[in-house]
């Protein structure tokens, strides 16, 4: 394997833990099964779209996404554009559904002083509209609503 796909490889099982991580949590907060790579059907006509985490009820989607700034302290502008397209999906969810997208935390950097989700909320917010940002820090098990709070009894 050249050195790239190693690096798409442990990428992709690094954004999977995340994902697990965030299951394993919306599990406990809301009190019912989630999903993983759940089909939901958008658009008209319907077409079956897979999302990331999606509440047996289909009442909660999430997006995970599991970045982290360049070597050089820059945004991964690339990474943030498949973010942009998930907002895109779930635009096309019914009004009632709740809609989270979580962005795995990050340290802050010193030149921007906000972690990689903050800097998204603040740099995409007028894309997210009706859709709530969660950082959760996977080893401190610590979550930060960034846009939103959670509709579950067992959070707050």
């Amino acid at each position: 394997m050249d050195s790239s796909a190693a690096l798409r490889s442990d990428n992709t099982s690094k954004g999977k833990i995340f994902q697990l991580a965030v299951k394993e949590l919306l599990e406990k907060l809301y009190n019912k099964e989630f999903l993983l790579e759940c089909p939901v059907n958008i658009g008209v006509p319907p077409k079956a779209h897979k999302f990331d985490i999606v509440s047996s009820d289909k009442t909660v989607v999430v997006e995970c996404k599991c970045y982290s700034w360049t070597s050089g302290g820059n945004n991964p502008s690339a990474k943030l554009s498949t973010a942009n397209e998930a907002l895109l999906y779930m635009s096309f969810l019914p009004d009632n559904c709740e809609k989270l997208l979580f962005i795995c935390h990050t340290d802050k950097i010193h030149k921007k002083e906000e972690s990689l989700a903050q800097y998204y909320v603040r740099t995409y917010g007028s894309f997210l509209r009706n859709v709530k940002v969660m950082e959760y820090d996977m080893e401190t098990q610590q979550l930060l609503p960034l846009r939103g709070k959670l509709n579950c009894s067992n959070y707050g």
